[in-house]
C-alpha cells in the first residue's frame, strides 16, 4: 500500500495599508500580501468586517483601531494585526 502524504507551508498572514495615520474622517485601502489566501476575513476595529484581497474601511472618529487580517491557506490559518491612529478632524479645516 503506498500513501502520499502532502507537506503545506505554514500559513502566515501579511498585509499593508496605504496610510496608518490620519485625521478623522479617514478612509484606508488594505491589501492581503499572503501567498495562496483561500480566504481573507477582515476586522477593521471600527465594528466593520469584510472579506477579500483589498477592502477599505472608513474611520469618521478620532481614535487608535486595531486592524486583523485573518487567512486561511491549505497549510491552515494565521492572523495579522496593524494599527490606525486617527486623530481629531483640525477645526482650522473646517472653516
Amino acid at each position: 500500500m503506498i500513501k502520499t502524504i502532502t507537506v503545506y507551508q505554514q500559513a502566515e498572514a501579511k498585509f499593508n495599508a496605504d496610510v496608518t495615520e490620519g485625521c478623522a474622517p479617514l478612509t484606508v485601502k488594505f491589501n492581503n500580501q499572503t501567498k495562496n489566501a483561500i480566504q481573507q476575513i477582515w476586522d477593521f476595529g471600527n465594528g466593520a468586517t469584510a472579506e477579500g484581497n483589498t477592502p477599505q474601511a472608513s474611520y469618521p472618529l478620532a481614535g487608535t483601531y486595531t486592524v486583523k487580517l485573518t487567512i486561511v491557506t491549505d497549510g491552515g490559518y494565521a492572523s495579522s494585526t496593524k494599527t490606525v491612529t486617527i486623530a481629531s478632524t483640525n477645526p482650522a479645516m473646517l472653516t
